[in-house]
């Protein structure tokens, strides 16, 4: 049983090891990663000297993904808690952008979260809460 415990040890220490050699040249690809794409490629991108995919249907293709993407966003702006109050939200398709805003309740009055974010490139044009 001694034995037993013993190699499971070694195997053990032996996986830890491994892993942090492995950590370690991460962290060195990692750093490189790093660099490259907040320097290099980011000034590519805002020079207008890298290739932009565009998917056929846009970077938001569907009402569905509009709610899932505006509701991130809102609820990292708003807080969790208001958006939460204000589900279902609606997302409708105008001239190329989706505007996706929440509901009030039964008994409730005000505003609610909106955001309008462009189909084709998925750019957030505006956020707001009504009043």
């Amino acid at each position: 049983m001694n034995t037993r415990l013993g190699s499971i040890c070694v195997v053990f220490l032996l996986l830890v090891s491994c892993g942090a050699s492995s950590a370690q040249q991460d962290s060195a690809k990692a750093k490189w990663f790093k660099h490259y794409y907040s320097g290099r490629y980011l000034d590519q991108v805002l020079q207008g000297k890298h290739f932009n995919y565009v998917p056929p249907l846009g970077v938001i293709p569907d009402s569905m993904t509009a709610i899932n993407v505006g509701t991130l966003i809102l609820s990292k702006v708003y807080g969790d808690s208001l958006i939460e109050s204000e589900k279902p939200f609606t997302a409708v398709f105008s001239r190329g952008y989706w505007v996706v805003y929440g509901s009030l309740g039964d008994n409730m009055v005000g505003g609610v979260a909106e955001i309008v974010i462009d189909k084709s490139s998925g750019e957030v044009k505006n956020i707001s809460h009504g009043k």
